[in-house]
């Protein structure tokens, strides 16, 4: 056998899908890994050299001999949630806004975790008396059906495999019982996502507006949260309430979202003048929540009715001032995300 190899590494090395392209540092110490024990010799021939290429690298897969790097870890989808114990804050319209909007960026899964399943209908589903929802992806195990098998297509517009829903209804409240007595029950969400978050870029997920086991599920499920918030009196309570709950969820070592900030709802306005009770809804939420970002606020609209029901973004129906806030949001998450 030869005790030396010279190697006349090729310009451009064959492609295989499962290595890439090989550099010529790779090629020679490969080469004088596996031929010289062979008693090969290289010519100084970039075609030979390109065959034996090909030829080490099937002794390599033969032996289970690699000199691979290591893939990429997969990329796991952003996961918002929106959340204010409050009823008529603007949760759902908030999560049809930012999934929507957010699919333009990314393959999107909006989850209705609400049993009204408000987000469900304006999406299309309006019976699922005979369908598997979001309730049945989070039973204990001897009913739990895989989150897959009830993914839906908005059934009102054309998404172009964009977004995607997770749908509810009423049975949601029942799964809610069925868990309770089960441990680990404030993370069966989270189980449910799990399997599925390399698939997606977002995750937007709809929540109760009261205190219970949903609620704690799909704030624990989240990287992100953001909380929706009439400017009312009741608003303003219930955004207090909200992160006076995650508070209280960090305190017992659960592992909580980040706040990214408030969205003020249905702020009202007469012409051109702000009502008093939108302003001191807006100043009791600076000075009682001083630390959490005050987003721009949704104006009250007949618009923004009519827009849910069709299942649209307010920036799809051109409504650049009125969505103004949930682009706020987003550009949020994306600095967030990147930075």
């Amino acid at each position: 056998m030869r005790d030396s190899l010279k190697i006349i590494p090729a310009p451009n090395p064959p492609y295989n899908s499962a290595i890439g392209y090989t550099t010529s540092r790779y090629v020679s110490r490969t080469y004088a890994l596996s031929t010289k024990s062979l008693g090969f010799e290289i010519v100084r021939d970039h075609y030979l050299v390109c065959l034996y290429l090909e030829l080490c690298y099937s002794l390599l897969k033969k032996t289970r001999i690699w000199f691979l790097a290591m893939p990429e870890a997969s990329k796991q989808a952003t996961v918002i949630t929106v959340s204010c114990l409050s009823g008529g804050s603007g949760k759902s319209t908030t999560v049809l806004n930012l999934a929507t909007m957010l699919s333009g960026k990314g393959k999107t899964l909006a989850v209705d975790f609400d049993p009204q399943g408000n987000l469900s209908q304006w999406l299309g589903w309006t019976d699922l008396s005979n369908e598997p929802t979001i309730a049945e992806a989070i039973l204990p195990s001897n009913d739990r059906v895989p989150i897959t098998e009830i993914i839906k297509t908005p059934k009102n517009e054309n998404r172009s495999n964009t977004l995607f829903l997770a749908p509810s209804d009423f049975s949601l409240a029942h799964a809610a019982d069925i868990i309770a007595p089960n441990p680990g029950r404030e993370r069966f969400l989270s189980r449910a996502l799990k399997s599925i978050t390399d698939e997606y870029q977002f995750i937007v997920i709809d929540s109760p507006p009261s205190k219970g086991i949903l609620t704690y599920n799909a704030i624990l499920a989240a990287d992100f949260l953001v909380i929706p918030t009439e400017c009312t009196n009741k608003g303003v309570m219930g955004a207090i309430n909200t992160v006076q709950l995650v508070r209280e969820l960090a305190e017992i070592d659960f592992v909580v979202p980040h706040i990214l900030g408030i969205v003020p709802t249905r702020d009202q306005w007469a012409g051109a003048n702000q009502t008093r009770m939108s302003k001191a809804a807006m100043k009791a939420l600076e000075e009682s929540l001083p630390s959490i970002r005050l987003f721009s606020s949704l104006r009250q609209s007949t618009i923004v009715q009519q827009t849910n029901m069709a299942g649209w973004s307010l920036a799809e129906a051109g409504e650049t001032k009125l969505s103004k806030p949930y682009v706020e949001v987003i550009n949020t998450v994306i600095a967030k995300i990147n930075g």
